[in-house]
């Protein structure tokens, strides 16, 4: 985004991520009006051909002197030199028949033409995407810089809810030492099967064993589509922490809490949890995960909590917050989940 007098310049790639020609496309599916396009081309009886994404030879066009020549650019001047990839012959053809239909005498009206045209699509495609927002939120998408900002405040909007600031610097502090981020998989260095599947190198001596990938999608995602805490913090005092029991708490409950611990593992479970340890880092157990499952495990390997004086913080949570939220990507996708992007 820049600014130049009064005018502000936004990028429409922040707000729809797809290609010009996908977005028309997706206009003309939906049977568009193009009122601006007809608007503008209004005199032209072959503006009907300028319904997609024009074809150009971006690399062709290095000096002004080519303005001047006459004549479509051949073939071979299309090549596109960031992927090395020609036209096809359908979009050439289409070239030609737009160079001729709109009586283009030489390269450089054929270039006004293709921009007039761009621009001419583009604020159809963004109009568009514009008045879809305002007739399902009432949020026009000209104050927002990107699709994040706008699809945050839809989803406030949506939820009805008002998210409260942390008063205390101590209460931001430990919330923020308790983030962590890094790579999100349990890996081993090497891991060899032994099974009749692999002749070369099974040894029947040995135990039969194979190996077996799994990948979880969506885990960011997932884990925004649940209840999160919008405000009402406060610390537990000492009596509601020694009171304080985790299976009274349900998966339904609308109050959340995190939970500061310090876990002593066994002896006899170390080498069981060498290559995969229940509690690799501090974390910051928040609602939305299982927490019947993880105190079953902790429970049935003997996980105590060593810290005397648990810290328990308690935050509302939001249920409205499952309900979908929209991205506003036009007619492609429209209630995907971007507020997570």
């Amino acid at each position: 985004m820049f600014t130049l007098d009064d005018l502000k310049f936004l990028d429409s790639y922040q707000f729809l991520d797809a290609s010009l020609d996908t977005l028309i496309n997706n206009l003309i599916v939906s049977n568009h009006s193009f009122k601006i396009f007809n608007s503008f081309f209004k005199h032209e009886k072959n503006r009907y051909l300028l319904k997609r994404k024009g074809v150009f030879p971006y690399s062709y066009m290095d000096s002004p002197e080519k303005l001047d020549i006459k004549g479509l650019p051949p073939r071979e001047a299309f090549l596109n030199v960031l992927n090395q990839n020609h036209i096809t012959d359908a979009d050439y053809a289409h070239a030609t028949l737009v160079y001729r239909a709109f009586n283009c005498q030489k390269f450089g009206d054929y270039l006004k033409l293709y921009q007039n045209t761009d621009v001419v699509m583009l604020a159809e495609v963004f109009c568009s995407f514009r008045n879809i927002s305002l007739k399902w939120y009432a949020l026009d998408p000209v104050h927002y810089l990107s699709i994040s900002e706008l699809t945050f405040d839809a989803s406030l909007k949506l939820c009805k809810i008002e998210l409260k600031l942390l008063g205390n610097i101590n209460d931001y502090i430990w919330f923020k030492s308790q983030m962590r981020g890094g790579i999100c998989l349990v890996g081993k260095r090497f891991a060899k099967a032994n099974n009749p599947l692999l002749p070369k190198s099974y040894d029947c001596s040995k135990p039969i064993s194979y190996i077996l990938a799994l990948d979880a999608v969506n885990l960011y995602g997932f884990a925004m589509s649940k209840p999160l805490p919008y405000g009402e913090f406060y610390w537990l005092n000492l009596n509601e922490i020694e009171n304080f029991n985790l299976d009274d708490i349900t998966l339904d409950s609308n109050i959340g809490y995190v939970l500061e611990v310090d876990l002593e593992i066994l002896s006899s479970q170390n080498e069981r949890q060498n290559d995969w340890p229940m509690a690799p880092e501090h974390l910051t157990i928040t609602y939305e995960m299982p927490f019947p499952y993880s105190k079953q495990l902790c429970t049935k390997f003997n996980l105590k909590n060593t810290l005397p004086y648990a810290q328990i913080f308690f935050a509302a949570s939001s249920r409205s917050s499952r309900r979908p939220l929209c991205t506003l990507l036009l007619l492609d996708g429209f209630e995907n989940l971007s507020v997570f992007s």
